[in-house]
């Protein structure tokens, strides 16, 4: 038989050079999906995700997060049930009543929904159930209130009408400067002890009537006598409501995930772009301690660079929100979002007065010490998930 070429009908193929199109498609499809899963690995039993510099297109997760401002508590005079002297925190139960703690008075205001004003609690002094100075406010189980007390050094706990349920001294536990409580009834601690060579700076776990302690991190920093380091590393802290415990070294832009026994289970990785310290910058963290009276006899000593993470806090999805020290030209401060997988989707900024305390039900809850015109307020917006 006399070979040469074999000549097709236009049918067939126009039938062929489709299927291949469709077969190239979808193997350029799975490319794309194999890429994004790369990104999660298990190592040594602990999953690990390695994050790009810049957000990744999840197939239906948004791109876009919008913050619309639809409540804030907070007024310079008039009704004195709105009315705060120095803002320390922010709460919210699971009826949606707003908590309000008042480090400069003392007290707890709490509001409904709508922002009206229910009651006001707190006992100020030095004796049982009293509180010398309350630094820290959380929620436990949607509706119980617990306050650290770094004045008497005590870790206290009320019911929402303001009854004190539990009152522990914390006398011998050295310095607990947070503290968050998971749903079975451990409490995670940043603590810190003093040498005259080091501060040591740790997270631990300890049970609900304090009596059990474990180390789950620790962070030590070298003492130098006359000397002040600025923006010194931090030891940062969440507990998520699956009770599975976050932490982060403030220097390195990792994100340390715990179960609820301490055994490291995912480690979330993101590259990202040290940031130096600029001459301005040292400039007026100068003027600012000279004029809170710093000793002109004290060095302050400033990093290369400013911290990766400055704070984290986790939402009730199990999403991550990570607060860096970038700012936008209008001074707002970058917040990087990481979905449940741990996944960097995508990033927003927000003004840098505010502080976010809860993320619940797609609301974000913020205090603010003090606006343009130095008024103490908490502010709450609706989270506005976008997919361009």
């Amino acid at each position: 038989m006399k070979k040469g070429l074999i000549f097709m009908p236009c049918e067939i193929v126009s039938g062929v050079l489709m299927l291949s199109f469709l077969l190239m498609t979808a193997v350029s499809c799975g490319k794309k999906e194999s890429d994004l899963d790369k990104m999660v690995q298990v190592e040594d039993g602990v999953t690990i995700v390695r994050n790009p510099m810049e957000p990744v297109k999840v197939p239906g997760g948004p791109t876009r997060l919008v913050l619309e401002k639809n409540l804030r508590i907070g007024i310079a005079e008039g009704d004195e049930n709105y009315m705060f002297a120095e803002v320390r925190a922010v709460q919210v139960d699971d009826d949606d009543n707003i908590y309000v703690l008042d480090s400069k008075l003392i007290n707890i205001k709490v509001y409904d929904k709508d922002g009206r004003y229910i009651r006001m609690f707190l006992k100020t002094g030095q004796g049982p159930e009293e509180v010398g100075w309350p630094a820290r406010m959380y929620m436990r189980d949607g509706n119980i209130i617990i306050i650290l007390d770094s004045n008497n050094r005590k870790y206290l706990e009320f019911s929402p009408e303001g009854e004190c349920l539990k009152e522990i001294n914390l006398g011998d536990k050295g310095y607990i400067f947070r503290s968050w409580p998971d749903s079975i009834g451990n409490i995670y601690c940043e603590t810190m002890d003093i040498t005259p060579e080091m501060s040591v700076l740790k997270i631990v776990k300890y049970d609900s009537a304090f009596t059990q302690a474990e180390e789950l991190a620790s962070l030590e920093i070298k003492r130098t006598p006359r000397e002040t380091l600025t923006d010194r590393p931090r030891l940062i802290c969440s507990v998520r409501t699956d009770d599975q415990v976050m932490w982060a070294n403030s220097t390195e832009y990792c994100l340390h995930v715990l179960d609820s026994s301490g055994k490291l289970v995912k480690q979330i990785y993101k590259d990202y772009k040290p940031l130096p310290y600029t001459a301005e910058e040292i400039n007026r963290v100068k003027k600012e301690y000279e004029d809170q009276g710093f000793p002109s006899t004290l060095k302050l000593v400033f990093p290369k660079v400013h911290p990766a993470i400055n704070y984290l806090i986790n939402d009730d999805r199990g999403r991550t929100y990570v607060r860096t020290n970038n700012k936008n030209d209008e001074g707002h401060m970058k917040w990087d979002v990481f979905d449940e997988e741990g996944r960097y989707i995508l990033s927003f900024y927000h003004q840098e007065n505010e502080y976010i305390f809860v993320i619940k039900e797609d609301r974000v809850y913020t205090i603010c010490l003090e606006d343009e015109e130095g008024i103490p307020h908490m502010t709450r917006y609706t989270m506005n998930w976008q997919n361009d």
